[in-house]
């Protein structure tokens, strides 16, 4: 048995409103409590993540800011040399180095290695302006340059077609001890001195050997399946 909330008259249980005064009947136990409304979300969520177009706009506007503010800092106020200029071609390498890889994550590797180098030699030139000097560029800068970039390209081609250990491990021992032995012949030439290898012959031997133990595994079938299979190559 049910009574009015406002008359107190007794209602029947199907009857929705009261016949005296007409106030709506409700049952509690249909009743929906209202909820409070909360400032913090009731639902858990994940953060939108960031884009990596977003990154290399941030990126950008570090390295453009550090270099123009470097820029008028060295011609306004100390104007004595040119010493922005090696701000500036720092700013451009790192931003060879991360924005593209960041922005466009299915860069060739090879692409990259290019666009590198090609700053480093641009860096190398701003150097050069700085200190006056550019003999050592062509002579050391430019030729020690153009080898790292010569063997990092035939290190990514070999390991485009043979991803093996063994592969690359005796590719790299090899390309070691090659950009050592230019990297002694070009500073012995720079220098006047006769061109004979010296301390380049160390890492020539470490190396042979390195390779010669590489290619010995990889020629032996069951040492290398052997290897391969301990160490999951």
């Amino acid at each position: 048995m049910s009574y009015c909330v406002n008359c107190g008259v007794e209602l029947e249980a199907t009857i929705k409103k009261c016949p005296l005064c007409e106030t709506p009947v409700m049952n509690p136990n249909e009743m929906v409590k209202e909820k409070e409304h909360s400032p913090f979300p009731e639902k858990l969520g994940q953060v939108e993540g960031i884009k990596r177009k977003d990154i290399g706009i941030l990126l950008s506007s570090v390295f453009v800011c550090v270099a123009v503010s470097c820029s008028l800092l060295n011609y306004f106020v100390f104007p004595g040399n040119r010493w922005s200029l090696l701000v500036v071609g720092f700013c451009g390498l790192m931003w060879t180095m991360t924005v593209p890889p960041v922005v466009v994550p299915k860069l060739r590797m090879r692409i990259s290695t290019l666009v590198n180098c090609l700053m480093i030699c641009i860096y190398l030139f701003l150097i050069g302006f700085f200190a006056d000097s550019f003999e050592w560029i062509w002579q050391l800068g430019l030729p020690i340059t153009m080898t790292v970039c010569i063997l990092i390209e035939i290190f990514l081609t070999v390991g485009k077609h043979k991803r093996t250990f063994l592969v690359l491990g005796s590719t790299f021992f090899a390309e070691v001890a090659i950009l050592c032995v230019v990297i002694e012949l070009l500073v012995q030439r720079y220098r006047g001195l006769p061109l004979h290898i010296h301390w380049s012959s160390i890492v020539l031997t470490v190396c042979v050997i390195l390779d010669i133990t590489l290619l010995t595994m990889l020629s032996r079938k069951r040492i290398r399946n052997e290897i391969q299979r301990r160490f999951h190559f």
